[in-house]
């Protein structure tokens, strides 16, 4: 019986890295593969800080402290929002260029796989087709009348009212 030997460094970066399936007929120049190697799950930094967010959701958090301290901290929290700087760029501009083109193009759909850390590219008619024959012929969907519909919206927001959960109470 074979030994198992761990991996190396070197093999065990294999694993994880973005896989991209182009199944469109599409050929991808070396920008747009560049830009979907980043995987589904990379986020683009901004440009700049949304200070209204930012405060916005700090005034949520401290409506449960006293008042003393809760202006302490509005100081603290603008001095520190004047003297910081949005993050610096983390795609170049050719793949930023590269993935609006992608965007813009209404011939593919590019897709998050299920499970792993892959890409799916494909053709919108074949994936559109492909979504009409499942919902069609899987006998897993059924068109609901809208009267059934309301009853259910009904049911939940009954639930919801009388329900534990002190934040929904609260609105």
């Amino acid at each position: 019986m074979p030994k198992n030997h761990p991996l190396t460094n070197s093999q065990r970066e294999g694993f994880n890295q973005p896989t991209i399936i182009n199944l469109s007929s599409i050929v991808l120049d070396h920008t747009s593969n560049s830009i979907l190697h980043k995987g589904p799950n990379f986020t683009i930094t901004t440009n700049k800080i949304h200070v209204d967010d930012i405060i916005s959701n700090i005034e949520v958090a401290l409506k449960d402290f006293n008042p003393v301290e809760v202006k302490d901290i509005r100081q603290d929290i603008a001095k520190i929002l004047r003297n910081s700087k949005p993050p610096s760029c983390n795609i170049t501009k050719e793949e930023k260029i590269s993935l609006n083109n992608l965007k813009k193009n209404k011939d593919i759909i590019i897709l998050k796989v299920d499970k792993g850390n892959a890409t799916v590219i494909t053709n919108r008619a074949e994936y559109d087709r492909k979504m009409e024959d499942h919902t069609n012929n899987s006998g897993c969907y059924k068109i609901l009348d809208t009267e059934h519909s309301a009853k259910i919206l009904r049911d939940v927001t009954k639930k919801i009212k009388y329900s534990s959960l002190d934040i929904i109470k609260k609105r």
